[in-house]
């Protein structure tokens, strides 16, 4: 790692990433440049573009000023700024003009749209750093790593895939190993196609955002709009993010872009939400009575929620947080009641003590091992219409108006070492510590285990399953008669903090997409990567979901009661 101190301000950039963008950050440039200035340099992507304007904002606006340092890029993508050195960090933003040609297509991109890195990011920008830097401003508060990891988990991108590295890079850099740079292969082509889809979909919606505002957005809110519009398309192309090849480009004259249902109000209303910093404490929110958690719809048509509720208990330690959380799952006619859990702990969602951290402006909930972070931020309701808070897609009436009464909570959530089963899907017993008899003669092969879950099938070798460390699957696609698939799924056996012992399956991002629409929120977005399908509680039962792994965050909207039952009763459901 290299470490560059600036100022008050560590700034720490990995060799790699600076290695792979092919130019570095900021600093004096050498050779004729006067030393009272410094040169910033980098590179613009969606593939690398040419004629795209770049200018610091010096004043943090978010607007092009008259004096602020302006250049085009080159045909490479590369652009250089010189400014005072008395200028401290200054934001960087492009802006994509309708006649900017990318080298992908050598044709103009014919729509405007921004893009724009985290404060100090200078050698590359391109929609993912764009989709950092809105998660950021669109959550006060949230720091640049934990803005990194929330993209991750949206995009489904490794922990080691050098976030801030030139994608388009075909040639090893120097003093990158043979290792890393293969890792590296086996992720950048698609993160390519990613950026490629990512900026056909913000050029779209800026297009759209402009029209709402009846042709141009007011100069006081483009900063802001700007992370409303990037926050949108990092959830409109989540979902497609596991399909996206590695190899070769894709096809964007195929590409359907989600309708976000813009209008002025709706983006404004966003807005105000924006502007409200992590504000609220769990443990007084429970304690003012039931808190409802993501409404959602399955694949099969059952309509659940998860209600946290206070047990009696002043203080919210131990006995108490453990019987925090029950699933309601309903199909509106037949009740019943399930737990989501913490791995490892069979019926507790979190375990351990509740505390509030001012400082942090965190909820910090668990033992002194397993801790899991809550940031929670009161979002506005009063007089605000239902969709500025929920996608109009799920609302008979699009223009109703949260009652006197209704609260709600966006929170975001770093999960503790346990990990967290997000979605409880189905519970069962093993026969003999075997799996169901059900999952075993799935292809009628009684030599053969298999799991099946959406489209995807899983093959087990014959006594494997249930081994000490874990091993691989043959996988299947099942949606156009039985396709063998070339990448083979990877089951372990983990252990969480208190020793106690459990398994994951875990499917390639290619194809999540294949059991997505069986355990998948209709309504909010999980911010953690879906890569589990099977988790082993215990040698006698299995249980499916989501597994979200230890550091990653999950997003959650918590309602109260009345807004909860209002929401209720205008969904398309």
């Amino acid at each position: 790692m290299i470490r560059i101190k600036l100022r008050s301000s560590v700034y720490v950039v990995s060799a790699m990433s600076v290695m792979l963008a092919g130019c570095g950050g900021s600093g004096s440039s050498g050779g004729d440049t006067p030393a009272s200035v410094s040169t910033y340099t980098g590179v613009v992507l969606d593939g690398p573009l040419q004629g795209a304007s770049v200018f610091a904002d010096i004043n943090r606006n978010g607007v092009k000023d008259p004096g602020e340092p302006v250049t085009t890029t080159d045909a490479n993508g590369k652009y250089t700024l010189q400014m005072s050195r008395d200028i401290f960090q200054p934001p960087v933003i492009v802006e994509v003009l309708p006649s900017t040609v990318d080298a992908d297509t050598g044709k103009a991109v014919g729509k405007f749209y921004r893009m724009e890195a985290p404060d100090g990011v200078y050698s590359v920008i391109n929609p993912i750093t764009s989709m950092i830097k809105a998660v950021m401003l669109v959550n006060p508060g949230l720091k640049r790593t934990e803005a990194e990891s929330i993209v991750r988990g949206y995009l489904n991108l490794s922990d080691t895939y050098e976030i801030y590295a030139d994608y388009t890079i075909t040639e090893r850099p120097g003093g990158v190993s043979e290792d890393k740079w293969k890792r590296f292969l086996s992720e950048s082509g698609r993160v390519h196609n990613i950026a490629r889809i990512a900026a056909a979909t913000m050029a779209d919606y800026w297009e759209r955002a402009s029209k709402a505002y009846g042709g141009s957005i007011p100069a006081d809110k483009v900063a802001q709009v700007q992370s409303v519009l990037v926050e949108a398309t990092l959830k409109s192309v989540a979902p497609m993010a596991g399909r996206v090849p590695n190899d070769g480009l894709v096809d964007l004259s195929t590409l359907v872009i989600s309708d976000p249902g813009f209008s002025a109000d709706q983006i404004d209303a966003r807005l105000r939400q924006m502007a409200v910093g992590a504000n609220a404490s769990l443990s007084k929110i429970i304690g003012e009575g039931a808190v409802h958690m993501i409404p959602f719809k399955d694949a099969q048509g059952n309509y659940a929620h998860f209600a946290l509720r206070d047990a009696g208990s002043s203080n919210l330690t131990g006995q108490v947080a453990n019987s925090l959380a029950t699933v309601i799952q309903s199909d509106l006619s037949e009740v019943e009641h399930r737990s989501m859990r913490a791995l490892g702990s069979n019926d507790a969602l979190f375990d351990g003590s509740l505390r509030y951290d001012s400082s942090t402006g965190e909820d910090v909930l668990g033992s002194l091992v397993n801790v899991f972070r809550w940031r929670l931020a009161k979002l506005p309701t009063a007089g605000e219409k239902m969709r500025s808070t929920i996608d109009a897609r799920w609302l008979y009436n699009e223009n109703a108006v949260w009652p006197n009464g209704a609260q709600i909570y966006r929170g975001l959530v770093k999960v503790g070492a346990s990990g967290l089963l997000a979605y409880i899907k189905d519970s069962a017993q093993y026969k003999d510590g075997l799996l169901p008899d059900s999952l075993v003669s799935l292809y009628g092969e009684n030599s053969v285990s298999g799991f099946r879950l959406g489209n995807l099938a899983m093959k087990f070798k014959p006594g494997e399953f249930g081994s000490q460390f874990g091993g691989t699957t043959s996988l299947q696609s099942l949606a156009n008669g039985v396709v063998n698939l070339p990448q083979a799924g990877r089951w372990d056996v983990r252990r969480n903090f208190v020793g106690q012992t459990y398994v994951t399956l875990t499917v390639p991002a290619d194809y999540q997409p294949d059991i997505a629409d069986q355990l998948k929120d209709r309504l909010f977005s999980n911010l953690s990567t879906p890569s589990s399908a099977l988790i082993q509680i215990s040698t006698t039962q299995y249980t499916l979901g989501w597994y979200v792994p230890e550091g990653r965050y999950a997003e959650l909207m918590l309602l109260n009661d009345a807004a909860f039952n209002a929401l209720k009763d205008n969904l398309k459901w």
